[in-house]
């Protein structure tokens, strides 16, 4: 299935979605608030498009979108490090970051 990957449908998924656990979670349990932080394996995919010109790509929010803003604080890999392109190299750094971090709390992927 291919899902339309447009600037509204991940700020929405991440607005719908991602932003809504994160505020119920801190409501519920406001004292652990970044007592764990995430590793989240993550690459950025290469930019292709349909025939008909429509972007494909994760349709999902990325840490490189805009509007992670203050998120970013609960990865363990820092934000220029999600600017290295090259799969292999960026998995290694948040792998990297991971260990060194005593907070983590979650991998995801």
């Amino acid at each position: 299935t291919m899902l339309l990957n447009t600037t509204d449908t991940t700020r929405e998924l991440h607005l719908q979605g991602v932003t809504v656990c994160l505020v119920v979670m801190q409501k519920a349990f406001a004292e652990t608030n970044s007592l764990q932080r995430t590793t989240k394996f993550f690459y950025t995919p290469a930019s292709r498009r349909s025939e008909a010109g429509i972007p494909i790509g994760p349709n999902f929010s990325t840490p490189t979108s805009s509007h992670y803003g203050r998120t970013l604080s609960l990865f363990t890999t820092p934000a220029p490090a999600f600017t290295v392109l090259n799969e292999k190299d960026i998995l290694y750094l948040h792998l990297l970051f991971a260990l060194k971090d005593p907070t983590v709390g979650i991998l995801e992927s």
